[in-house]
């Protein structure tokens, strides 16, 4: 019979193109070799007649080297080893020739809208920029690349001639703006930070002047910011349909209107679409810079560069988050990411967020992106998951002993700031459960061959699961989880659906009270399809334990009962957040 529990190794599809952290803003110089005497000496190399030109021969870093076509240069070995060196001869040694050869960086340029665009080595324009950076074009009349003729390499510009706008008196009143605008702060931006206040007043001010033009990233953005209101829900739509436009813009402000409609589009069932939504944002903000280190970014303001960082790990974070959950692979690579940690040194401390917060969430963010990358993707099937997992166990637990005072969930705080406190032990708390899972299974399977190490995940495993129940109950009590927010729900519909694991291996009556506890907040994310479906699983599965049970609440005698038939009607759910679990996991509950 099928287990419920079955674990595939996630293969991890290749990253998103990324640029190289190394910036041509940087000053760029021809090595040594290529300039100098032998530059002058190039220009008297004799050309042969009806024959191409190599582009070797023209940086060629010896002036008596044949000339001849690229055509008729030796071929390497295929192994690309060096060939003998002669008797007597030294031998040439790798690192002779790996200094022969020099990295093209990444250049810095600007595109139709005058926003600084990154390009990697890889790209014709930075591979020309490095050639025309030895000096030597500027020598051959025959290889002339003048810095202007590689805008013709930029399809940036080919795509888009000209950025258009939209008008913005489709909007409502600043009054209806305020109105959704505080719903957003308090319930969204609060806890996956999208936009700054003083962003969006200024982009509110010019919505509002006489006759103002908007570009279609900010528009789209004020309109998902107004569909968080029920009676303004029809904005969604209008806000869709710029979001070609948002994408050709490429902008900081359609990185921020992207995540704000990957989450609206999960609040509606359409995961496919928000993790396209995601990874589109992703895209665009790597071609801005955002990801790599400050001393790269051409901006001065500290207040815009304190929002960059920001911006880019709660993109991260997202990515990490909706990774996880959908049972995708995580598209950012962090050892390209350079860029530094958020600071509250520059930044206004906001009414819904405590100082520090957005640095920890982001620290975080690092440590469950390593855990998703190295105990779920295509490396766990050559390391010791154990060893690993102990590590970052280890580097988990230490975040969380480190953690200011005042960022802790029972720490004294203003009423505004709760949801987030609480918030952010609902985020450690399951991540603890991500990085325990992988065990739960092994254990679970042969629990009487169980080494102390399991058994102790398996406490960290089911410790973490209590403590964000009880979270749970605590924000649920205080009108704090939101209606608006997808990973409000797949936090209460995670923790959940542990605690059936729970009360299914170990049915007692204490559990089933706790159960009557909980079964409000599965309600609160019964506007989804998958919390629809794990509230007719939680239902049958307590009716379920409750017939096990005799009336002295002790477990009467159960020949077999099998995971599968507690859960299989919640996993069935298309496109669950819940991703696929190890198998071949059965529990026989007995006296």
């Amino acid at each position: 019979m099928p287990g419920f529990m079955r674990l595939s190794p996630i293969v991890e599809s290749p990253p998103f193109p990324c640029p190289d952290v190394h910036l041509a803003s940087q000053a760029v110089t021809a090595p040594s070799h290529l300039v100098g005497q032998h530059a002058q000496e190039a220009q008297h190399i004799p050309l042969p007649q009806a024959q191409s030109v190599s582009i070797s021969t023209i940086i060629s870093t010896s002036a008596s080297m044949p000339n001849v076509s690229a055509s008729t240069q030796p071929r390497r070995q295929s192994n690309d080893t060096p060939n003998p060196s002669p008797a007597g001869s030294a031998p040439h040694t790798v690192a002779s020739q790996a200094n022969e050869t020099f990295p093209v960086e990444s250049i810095t340029r600007k595109d139709v809208m005058e926003m600084t665009r990154y390009d990697s080595g890889t790209s014709w324009p930075a591979f020309f920029a490095k050639i025309n950076a030895t000096g030597r074009t500027e020598q051959s009349s025959l290889f002339r690349t003048p810095a202007s003729a590689l805008e013709d390499l930029d399809d940036l510009r080919s795509s888009k001639q000209q950025a258009d706008l939209v008008a913005a008196g489709d909007l409502p009143s600043r009054a209806e703006f305020e109105h959704a605008s505080s719903k957003f702060f308090s319930e969204i931006n609060c806890v996956n930070y999208i936009l700054s206040y003083e962003q969006y007043h200024a982009y509110t001010l010019n919505a509002f002047q006489p006759q103002q033009w908007l570009s279609h990233s900010v528009f789209m953005l004020l309109c998902l910011i107004l569909s968080l209101e029920q009676k303004h829900e029809q904005y969604f739509t209008k806000a869709c349909e710029h979001f070609e436009h948002a994408l050709e813009e490429g902008s900081l402000a359609s990185v921020e209107a992207l995540m704000l409609l990957a989450l609206c589009r999960l609040n509606k069932d359409q995961r496919n679409l928000a993790w396209i939504a995601v990874g589109c944002a992703t895209r665009i903000a790597q071609t801005l810079g955002l990801h790599l280190h400050e001393s790269h970014w051409e901006e001065k303001s500290q207040l815009v560069i304190e929002n960059r960082r920001r911006l880019w790990w709660s993109l991260y974070d997202m990515e990490v988050c909706l990774a996880f959950r959908l049972g995708r692979c995580v598209a950012i690579d962090l050892a390209s990411c350079s860029v530094g940690m958020p600071s509250e040194t520059v930044f206004n401390y906001v009414p819904n967020c405590p100082p520090n917060y957005h640095t920890a969430v982001s620290e975080l963010s690092k440590i469950t992106g390593l855990i998703v990358q190295d105990l779920y993707g295509s490396k766990s099937a050559s390391i010791c998951l154990d060893d690993r997992a102990d590590e970052l166990i280890a580097d988990l637990e230490r975040f969380w002993n480190t953690l200011p005072n005042h960022l802790r969930p029972d720490a004294p705080t203003a009423p505004s700031h709760s949801r987030a406190l609480l918030y952010l032990g609902l985020r450690y708390h399951y991540t603890m459960l991500i990085a325990t899972r992988p065990s739960i299974v092994s254990c679970w399977r042969q629990p009487n061959a169980s080494s102390p190490r399991l058994t102790r995940r398996v406490d960290m495993f089911e410790s973490a699961n209590k403590t964000s129940l009880s979270l749970l109950k605590r924000m649920a009590q205080g009108g704090m989880l939101s209606g608006k927010s997808h990973l409000d729900a797949s936090y209460i519909l995670g923790g959940v659906m542990i605690f059936l694991l729970r009360i299914v291996k170990d049915p007692s009556q204490q559990l089933l009270d706790e159960a009557v506890e909980y079964r409000p907040i599965l309600e609160l994310a019964q506007h989804l399809d998958v919390g629809r479906a794990g509230m007719r699983t939680f239902d049958a599965t307590i009716e379920e334990v409750k017939s096990t049970l005799d009336i002295q609440g002790q477990v009467q005698d159960v020949e077999y009962t099998s995971i599968d038939d507690f859960l299989q009607g919640f996993m069935d759910v298309d496109e669950c957040i819940w991703p696929a679990l190890p198998g071949d996991c059965f529990f026989s509950i007995t006296n």
